[in-house]
């Protein structure tokens, strides 16, 4: 077994859709390994998966994934604001 990790765009992805989409919450309620096909991961990284990640699971509600993405979007736009711009001051400037 190795370490299977999602991408990032992988773990937006399913929050998203955990925090949206009813059908897709339905799947991956009832058989996750069969919804983590739709955002992207295979077979294989899916056999990889620590196998208690594919059992059948109780969601929270929407509104707490939301939450989540909520907060990584915030998350990203922080981040993005602090960005220091490297300045080039040229002799006799």
């Amino acid at each position: 077994m190795t370490d299977t990790t999602l991408t990032q765009a992988q773990a937006i992805d399913l929050l998203t859709r955990l925090a949206t989409n009813d059908d897709f919450r339905a799947r991956f309620a009832a058989k996750p390994a069969k919804a983590l096909l739709d955002i992207g991961l295979t077979a294989l990284e899916i056999i990889d998966l620590d196998p208690c990640c594919l059992k059948p699971v109780t969601l929270l509600g929407k509104p707490v994934y939301q939450d989540i993405v909520d907060q990584l979007d915030q998350a990203a736009i922080t981040a993005a604001m602090t960005m220091n711009t490297p300045e080039l001051r040229l002799p006799g400037q």
